[in-house]
């Protein structure tokens, strides 16, 4: 509205100006008259006409500003009408809410006078003032209470995290046995007793570990449902972590205990220790069954706990199945994987700096299959060994630099974006070891090929005599290395 009413007082000032110049005009036509078409009447009329121009212009500029206020003012006419729809919309809603108050209003009232006319017939009501109003207020926070039964109960924190630290510390102490003593054995006659016997050795010294953490883990007070089963357990899974590590340290030397060492880490957040393996990343999840300390937590956590039909007997089943396995895979591999062994300690004593051990039962430096070929034909195998692993001859140091490099920077990578998302960083620390395992393996593999291919080329050079001698030494059964 306020707009329309400046609208029209512009308006009336533009008619008003009209006029005006309208007057002037008409003075300047009738002056012009009187001096008979002299020139100042010429010139009056010229500048009568230039202020009608200008003034008709200035009108015309305002007219339409006029016409822009003019829509703006029906525009907020419109919007008037759309909050006056809004409120009549409000008012019947109000009204709707108007008409329920009064129903339950009325509905209250019809209580009300109920109960006037019951307290009257009898005196029931007057009971409530006597109500405990604590126990009232206590029901209505609380009407429903729950009963606990405890199946496993467990007093303790202590004891129920117990099992992961007793099974870290069986690990770390079958690994530790094999950084103190020696995994090799001079004198024996076949690799099978030489593994054999050292593993018994050792094994004497895994059991003594378990006993001493176990029997002081009970001297510490912590909870079992039978003593003697906490220790058996205990000596079980020793034995078996030392079979594995064994296996590892004897069949892959440094490399191996490099391994060990990485499953370590991998088993504390991948074996349930710490918390439910469903509320860990798909990563560990998948990894879980594959990893011996899973097994071992859980037959610990039996006898802790209580037992729960035959879980127990499962686990012991699968670590048991795992120690037997690498057993046998240690005796046979042992002496076919000698000379990775002897490659590494090579290498680490001409680095002289990390101690090393003489690699014994290895029956010959050279392949069987490489021997007999030299024995037929020692031109062709010689003119073979120029193609072999061209590409990796040719370009080692650059296909190492590039694996090293490759995998610092997926580590640092891993490192940067588990900063970002916290929430999966255990993720990014079992990829960070797998990407560590995966590059040492590449390495190894590219320089047991160098090795390899050096001693095929000192093969070609032995005399007959000295490649009957290491043919029949690797032909001799178990790898009797006396005959």
């Amino acid at each position: 509205m306020d707009s329309i009413d400046r609208l029209r007082g512009d308006a009336q000032r533009g008619l008003d100006e009209l006029d005006t110049a309208t007057s002037a005009l008409d003075d300047a036509v009738a002056q012009a008259k009187d001096a008979q078409g002299g020139l100042v009447g010429t010139a009056r009329i010229d500048a009568a006409l230039a202020g009608v121009e200008s003034t008709t212009a200035r009108l015309s500029a305002r007219l339409d500003a006029q016409e822009e206020l003019v829509g703006q003012a029906g525009e907020l006419i419109g919007g008037i009408g759309k909050q006056l729809q809004g409120a009549d919309q409000v008012l019947a809603s109000f009204d709707a809410d108007l008409g329920d108050i009064e129903s339950t209003l009325r509905t209250a009232r019809t209580d009300i006078l109920a109960l006037t006319q019951d307290a009257n017939n009898d005196k029931t009501l007057t009971t409530v003032r006597g109500l405990d109003t604590v126990a009232v207020s206590s029901f209505l926070a609380a009407p429903a209470q729950v009963d606990s039964h405890s199946v496993f109960p467990v007093e303790h924190y202590g004891s129920g995290m117990s099992s992961l630290f007793t099974n870290l510390a069986l690990w770390i102490g079958a690994f530790m046995l094999l950084i103190i003593y020696r995994s090799e054995v001079d004198g024996a006659r076949t690799v099978r007793q030489a593994y054999t016997a050292r593993y018994l050795f050792l094994g004497i010294m895994a059991v003594a570990q378990a006993l001493i953490v176990s029997v002081g883990n009970l001297a510490f007070g912590v909870e079992t449902v039978s003593p003697a089963a906490y220790v058996a357990t205990a000596a079980l899974i020793a034995l078996a972590y030392l079979s594995i590590i064994f296996f590892l340290v004897s069949t892959f030397g440094h490399i191996g205990r490099v391994i060990a060492v990485v499953l370590a880490f991998i088993q504390i957040p991948g074996a349930s220790g710490l918390y439910p393996i469903e509320m860990t990343p798909s990563f560990f999840r998948e990894l879980y069954p594959w990893l011996p300390v899973s097994y071992g937590i859980s037959m610990m956590r039996e006898t802790v706990g209580g037992f729960y039909s035959l879980h127990y007997w499962r686990d012991l089943a699968a670590l048991a199945g795992m120690a037997l396995l690498a057993f046998i895979a240690g005796v046979i591999l042992r002496r076919r994987l000698a000379h990775v062994n002897t490659m590494v300690n090579e290498e680490l004593a001409a680095g002289g700096l990390i101690t090393n051990e003489e690699i014994h039962a290895q029956g010959s430096r050279y392949k069987l299959a490489d021997l007999l070929v030299v024995l037929q034909d020692r031109t062709a195998f010689t003119e073979g060994l120029g193609g072999r692993w061209r590409g990796v001859r040719g370009h080692y140091a650059q296909v190492v630099t590039i694996t090293i490099a490759t995998g610092f920077l997926l580590i640092v990578a891993f490192g940067v974006i588990a900063h970002f998302d916290a929430g999966n960083k255990s993720l990014y620390f079992g990829l960070s070891l797998l990407v560590t395992l995966v590059a040492l393996g590449v390495i190894l593999t590219l320089e047991y090929v160098k090795q390899s291919l050096a001693r095929a080329e000192d093969l070609a050079r032995l005399p007959e005599n000295e490649l009957r001698r290491h043919l029949r030494a690797e032909s001799l059964p178990e790898g009797d290395t006396h005959a």
